[in-house]
């Protein structure tokens, strides 16, 4: 379903800004407060090369490899149609990221968590509901695992 792999782009570009939080080790969800950050505090991630896992509702994983520059990873776009898009760090320091959003006579709800040290390994599970017109609410899970290869290949391009 073209409509399925759409939030799923969107669900790796989210996770990719996700996964520009601070190091600080393995990191699991707190039971303190969660504090709201906004884009612009999150550390950009380590430039090189990541290779990226992602599963999905049983279904066999993916994995593909793309070059990090070390800039800040931009969400304008997509956050244009959400009316919610709200970072927010845990205790321990991991990202959750929940977000509303709709376009083209869908809407879509997003909560994902991240965590990990954010220069060598992250890990982050994702909950979305999308809901089409006259289709009753679709349930995607998925869980994501990045790890930093090491450099890019001459010409920075994408593996």
């Amino acid at each position: 379903m073209t409509l399925a792999r759409t939030a799923l782009c969107l669900l790796a570009g989210a996770a990719l800004l996700a996964a520009c939080s601070k190091p600080g080790g393995n990191q699991a969800a707190a039971s303190g407060p969660d504090v709201v950050i906004t884009q612009a505090d999150l550390p950009k991630m380590k430039p090189g090369l990541w290779a990226t896992t992602v599963s999905d509702d049983g279904k066999p994983a993916t994995t593909s490899q793309h070059c990090e520059t070390g800039e800040q990873v931009g969400m304008a776009d997509m956050s244009k149609e959400c009316s919610k898009f709200v970072f927010k760090r845990t205790f321990l320091g991991g990202i959750v990221i929940d977000a509303v959003c709709g376009a083209g006579g869908y809407s879509s709800t997003m909560h994902m968590t991240v965590r990990g040290d954010y220069n060598s390994a992250i890990t982050g599970d994702a909950q979305i509901t999308m809901t089409l017109p006259n289709h009753p609410p679709t349930l995607i899970a998925t869980h994501s695992e990045a790890r930093y290869v090491g450099p890019c290949p001459a010409g920075g391009t994408d593996g």
